[in-house]
């Protein structure tokens, strides 16, 4: 077919990469077949492995285990071991989890092969990913190709006359009759569904034995709902289709081998199955795998579209729901016996009770295809009976979890608080279930903010009351939620509790503007700022809850500077479009950020007239950090244009005059982050660059002494990177550290960041995130010498470079900016050596890791040269070879104009805010419609001229856009509440 051309040409494509240099940062490609159930994905990628199998070793994966990866580099080295071409692989539906997994695992190896002398790998491998959903995705890459319900005329040409011969052949030489042949005449009639109706209408009819009704009625069923299209082992179905009722003790004996007792289980012989009707076996396939048990033989309907249609077609004949069919099929005895098929049976349960479909933007639905029919077609209170009957038979805690989910999306909150509940106490260990647990709470307090602004009611003190308990619970749900998945060193990383604790909070403020005593702004943030201040109608809180509220400042702070560390310091891995879902946090946390500044920054930089020190002091830290976020990244934005500059200039100039910076770490972290970032690419400035090597050297001793939970990396960054002892630096020799303290500060930086993110210690962990470069030791003197990683795909004309990766290094642009050191590279391949020599002339070793191994032995003891990256962990080697090409520079470096234009990567986030984003923008703009909508209202009480009944005519727009508003409103908040990344 054309489809199998097309993805034919896109596997050539990829195997050409080192002809047309397409993903040389990458050595597994990755094609992506996304198909329709029954529009012949899998087909045609075999028939694919069929067409290239001459020119490449290809193979198919049946289940990803820990041995794939090791299996795939034997498979592409078998008889090949110089040169070897890459193999093809193709994974049909691949679990996502494990599909990330064993991308990471390819890539990792393949890195450290190509950096063999013997082996110049280029691609290592190719995966064709074979993945089946009912809706297609909007948007796919050039290395995805899409198969849908709908045929080429040509294709139906091909079909057509195929469709001749097999007739001519039936009635000539007695061959098969092509009516039989439902999945050809599928695609011959190009997914007709009145083709799939006359058809099913007619088998099904044919049936009459009650047990294989019923086998047609629970296969389509599975069959229809279960995203894999799993089959169904045939020794599941054997007491609905016998009368036999087995024991435990009857399904398996125990057999003594030389001595050994084991259990061995009863093997199974052919039965039922081959006296099935004719009918039913036109519809069905019995010579199925099944998943996961090479053993089991297994049935599925032939399509999932005729699966679907049977499905349709037996519940009119009975007159009976989806619910029904589902909860006799779980009172049947086959889910209530003990042997391996009913094992596979009940994970295949499982799934279409909890497993949800992706979307064509690439998110997935609320809940699986199951429960999405039942809400569509009966109602959430048939749902949520067929949710709790399947957790009460499989006890399985994410289907608990699934209850509760679609509880609190009903309002149900005595049952949603009680299934989360159930959850997290049957798997305490996982995050994700804690975030369930949370957003109970947290959409609940939601609700309450937005019935009271579409009423416009006030809140009663019970209310506020009532509301405070649901942001305490909720916020100790994500805090404990934050300290599981911290420890959930083998999943995927999940910061959703730290965005929605702070969404929590926002909400509550939010909520409070309808209570009479903080209805004013300024009334609300002094209660939240001032230590003593307290509204006269708050007094019927304890003192804890006082001190509660009070606590937002400090905690949201602590918790925006740990997300936002994580989103600048740690980079995702290369294979995360495999991801169904990936947040953008960094939208989320200007969203979040711009929401806090509302009630805890300051807008002027003059300080108030009366307070005291300390009240002065939290004002300067309030209003610093509403200039900075205490965030490098954050700073770094600021000097994107005029305006920003004069902002890294305030910082200073706060910090320095009205904070004792000397003696808190925070204070100084961002003095001199601002510092540098301000004078970046510049020279000539002696008395800055002095007092940057002094603030380093204070910081680093603070962060290596402080007690503080939190950990400053940027205090070792700026220590190691300007007291890094260079030629142009021997005029500072008396401020820098000596050589061997360096050392030292190389190490306990390697620490700090381990225990900083503990997750991380393991490159193996298929979820681990690098950690990011921010700077670079540059040609040039002061802070010309430091060159910032986003400054190295500017070039001279100003534009920025597309390419990113290793192929950097060899453009001229960043082989002038950049420093070249020269070292020894150890024999492991896993670091250089650097021999350093102080102002007075003595040479001391200091070791510096390269970015990857290098198993090339042809460079080990070996003088090598390389470029000094600062990463979040500690100083690396890049571009590690023989040599020494750096281009000659003076010894001054000109600012780069075009820096100042550039729009730094989620920046443009500052762009895009509107009146959801905010309270007092969403609250501004649904008054101006409700006063539109009133005075119509008065209008229809009147004679109207002809005017005021061109105004009366906008009642029904106004309406919709009242609603409209309403409901982007309601979707930020659950977007800030809780990133669409639950686990099934």
């Amino acid at each position: 077919m054309a489809e199998s051309k097309e993805i034919a040409n896109h596997w050539k494509k990829q195997l050409l990469q080192r002809k047309t240099g397409l993903h040389k940062n990458r050595k597994v490609s990755v094609v992506t077949l996304h198909h329709q159930p029954g529009a012949g994905g899998t087909t045609s990628a075999k028939q694919i492995l069929w067409e290239l199998r001459k020119e490449y070793r290809c193979a198919v994966v049946r289940r990803i285990s820990d041995v794939t990866c090791e299996q795939i580099n034997k498979l592409r080295t078998y008889s090949e071991q110089d040169t070897p071409k890459p193999p093809i692989v193709l994974i049909d539906n691949g679990d996502e989890d494990r599909l990330l997994t064993l991308c990471s695992q390819l890539e990792k190896r393949a890195k450290i092969v190509s950096r063999r002398f013997e082996d110049q790998c280029q691609v290592f491998c190719v995966l064709l990913l074979c993945i089946r959903r009912p809706n297609l995705p909007s948007y796919v890459n050039e290395r995805s190709v899409q198969l849908r319900h709908d045929l080429e005329d040509m294709e139906l040409d091909w079909f057509q006359k195929k469709g001749d011969i097999l007739q001519k052949q039936h009635v000539q030489e007695n061959g098969v009759d092509p009516r039989l042949l439902l999945s050809f005449n599928l695609l011959k009639q190009n997914f007709n569904p009145k083709y799939r109706q006359e058809v099913i209408k007619q088998f099904v009819d044919n049936i009459e034995d009650d047990k294989e009704k019923s086998l047609l009625r629970y296969l389509s069923l599975m069959n229809s709902f279960d995203l894999d299209f799993q089959s169904v082992p045939i020794s599941a179905f054997d007491l609905l289709m016998t009368d036999k009722r087995q024991t435990t003790q009857q399904q398996s004996t125990t057999v003594s081998t030389f001595g050994i007792y084991s259990p061995q289980r009863r093997v199974r012989k052919q039965g039922w199955e081959v006296n099935l009707t004719q009918s039913l076996l036109v519809l069905i396939n019995r010579g199925a795998r099944v998943q996961f048990s090479a053993q089991l033989k297994g049935l599925y309907i032939i399509n999932q579209l005729f699966a679907k249609e049977i499905l349709r077609y037996v519940q009119e004949k009975m007159n009976v729901k989806t619910s029904d069919v589902l909860i006799e099929f779980l009172d049947s005895p086959m889910l209530h016996s003990y042997n391996k098929s009913v094992e596979v049976l009940q994970k295949i349960v499982k799934d279409i009770l909890k497993k949800r479909q992706i979307l064509n933007d690439n998110k997935k639905e609320k809940f699986s295809p199951l429960i999405m029919d039942i809400l569509e077609h009966e109602d959430s209170d048939k749902a949520g009976l067929v949710l709790e009957k399947g957790f009460h038979l499989l006890q399985d805690p994410m289907i608990a979890q699934q209850v509760s989910r679609l509880y609190y999306n009903y309002k149900n909150w005595g049952k949603a608080v009680e299934f989360a509940e159930i959850a997290t106490a049957l798997k305490p260990d996982n995050s994700f279930l804690w975030d369930t647990y949370g957003q109970v709470f947290k959409t609940q307090l939601k609700d309450m903010y937005m019935e009271c602004s579409k009423s416009n009611e006030t809140l009663t003190k019970d209310q506020v009351a009532i509301a405070l308990k649901l942001t305490s619970e909720s916020i100790y749900k994500f805090q404990r939620e934050q300290n599981t998945s911290e420890k959930e060193y083998y999943s995927k990383n999940n910061d959703n509790g730290y965005f929605a604790e702070v969404a929590t909070v926002i909400t509550f403020l939010d909520l409070l503007h309808f209570y009479p005593d903080t209805k004013d702004m300024s009334t609300l943030r002094r209660f939240l700022v001032d230590a003593k201040f307290v509204p006269n109608s708050f007094a019927f809180f304890d003192s804890e809850g006082i001190r509660f509220i009070k606590s937002f400042h400090e905690r949201t702070n602590c918790v925006m500077i740990t997300i936002s560390e994580k989103n600048s310091q740690l980079k995702y891995g290369g294979f995360n479009e495999l991801l169904s879902s990936i947040p953008d946090q960094r939208k989320l946390l200007f969203d979040l950020k711009e929401n806090l500044d509302k009630y805890f920054g300051e807008e002027s930089n003059d300080l108030p007239v009366s307070g005291s020190g300390e009240e002065a002091i939290d004002y300067v830290r309030r209003r610093v950090w509403k200039l900075s976020g205490r965030s490098l990244k954050i700073i770094i934005d600021l000097r994107v244009d005029e305006s920003g500059r004069d902002k890294l200039r305030t910082i200073e100039h706060l910090i320095q005059d009205h904070l004792p910076f000397e003696q808190n770490l925070q204070d100084l972290v961002t003095l001199i982050s601002a510092r540098v970032v301000r004078s970046l690419n510049t020279s000539c400035q002696e008395r800055e660059f002095v007092e940057i090597l002094r603030w380093s050297r204070q910081a680093y001793g603070m962060a290596t002494l402080q007690s503080e939970n939190h950990i400053y990396l940027e205090a070792f960054l700026f220590f190691v990177l300007f007291h890094w002892q260079t030629e142009n630096r021997k005029v500072y020799a008396k401020e820098l550290c000596p050589v061997q303290q360096l050392q030292e500060a190389i190490l306990k930086w390697r620490n700090a960041y381990n225990k900083k993110y503990t997750r991380q210690k393991d490159e193996n962990n298929p979820y681990y995130r690098r950690e990011t470069t921010f700077f670079y030791l540059g040609n040039g003197c002061q802070f010309a010498e430091i060159v910032y990683y986003e400054d190295l795909f500017i070039n001279e004309q100003g534009s920025r470079y597309l390419e990113r990766g290793d192929s950097i290094w060899q453009k001229p642009m960043v082989r002038k900016r950049l420093s070249r050191l020269q070292g020894t590279l150890k024999p492991n391949g896993v670091e250089g050596l650097v021999q350093l020599k102080s102002s007075e002339g003595n040479v001391n070793p200091v070791h510096i890791p390269t970015t990857l191994p290098i198993a090339d032995r042809t460079l080990w003891n070996k003088t090598v040269f390389f470029f000094l990256g600062s990463t979040w962990s500690g100083p690396k080697a890049f571009d590690v070879s023989l040599e020494n090409d750096s281009l000659a520079v003076t010894s001054t470096y000109e600012s780069l104009s075009s820096v100042a234009g550039a729009i730094p990567r989620g920046l443009q986030y500052r762009q895009v805010s509107n009146e959801v984003t905010t309270n007092k923008g969403y609250l501004k703009k649904l008054e101006e419609i409700n006063k539109q909508l009133q005075k119509i209202k008065n209008l229809k009480q009147l004679k109207m001229t002809t005017k005021e009944m061109e105004e009366v005519k906008k009642e029904e727009q106004l309406e919709q856009e009242r609603n409209e508003l309403i409901r982007r409103r309601d979707a930020f908040l659950s977007e800030t509440a809780a990133v669409e990344y639950w686990r099934d």
